[in-house]
């Protein structure tokens, strides 16, 4: 009789029965936050950037995007933007560098609350940039022209 009771307790775990069990019971995970946010709902995506930036010089807003690259040497900036859709990605700058991106999530879902705003890239900040992503040099090399951006000094960053 115990070697039955055994042997279904490991056939019910093999299956994955157990698992299934568990990630019921997991509790969500909150997300990692870095300075000061806002976790609103309304937080606009990358791809709205066009209105949002309408006549205005800079705007302070919310805004949610996809970890497309982040500062490799210090965690003081990242890209982010909408998945394989490089016109609508916002540069993120840490505001006074009051706090350290983690270098480990790029493709991850983030929310961010600063000040947006649309500048032109020198030559020289574009590389200096793909040098701290850790680009290869044929890549920086490529940079030969100023480059308009969104730039967003961020407040606060929540990473989901």
């Amino acid at each position: 009789m115990m070697k039955k009771i055994i042997f279904f307790s490991l056939l019910a775990l093999s299956s994955g029965i157990a698992p299934a069990i568990a990630q019921k019971a997991a509790p969500a995970v909150p997300p990692r936050v870095f300075g000061v946010v806002t976790l609103e709902k309304g937080a606009l995506s990358t791809n709205r950037l066009g209105t949002l930036m309408h006549n205005q010089q800079s705007v302070a807003t919310q805004l949610t995007g996809i970890a497309k690259e982040v500062c490799q040497k210090e965690g003081c900036w990242m890209k982010i933007g909408v998945a394989k859709r490089d016109d609508f990605d916002v540069l993120v700058k840490v505001k006074d560098h009051a706090f350290v991106l983690p270098q480990n999530i790029t493709g991850r879902q983030v929310l961010v609350n600063g000040t947006l705003t649309q500048k032109t890239l020198s030559v020289a900040e574009q590389k200096h940039y793909l040098e701290d992503a850790g680009a290869s040099r044929e890549e920086i090399a490529k940079v030969t022209a100023p480059k308009q951006v969104y730039e967003m000094q961020a407040a606060g960053v929540a990473i989901q």
